[in-house]
């Protein structure tokens, strides 16, 4: 497991940084489920919605970030 979820954050990486965005998503939204304490991984899949003009979808994700975050004391 921490093999596939290490190379789903490589793949994650490599689709953001080729501007693959929408597939960039699924990946950080798996990565996300996958460890649910860490926001920064639905943060970035907030800014890629956004980026792909998907705003709703990014307020949500933006939320979800937020709320990780503030159950860890980080606001």
């Amino acid at each position: 497991m921490a093999e596939d979820l290490s190379a789903l954050k490589d793949r994650a990486a490599e689709l953001l940084a080729g501007y693959r965005l929408a597939e960039a998503v699924e990946a950080l939204r798996s990565v996300a489920d996958a460890e649910p304490a860490e926001g920064r991984w639905t943060l970035r899949a907030g800014d890629a919605l956004r980026q792909l003009g998907r705003v709703k979808e990014a307020i949500e994700m933006y939320r979800r970030a937020a709320r990780t975050y503030a159950s860890r004391g980080l606001l």
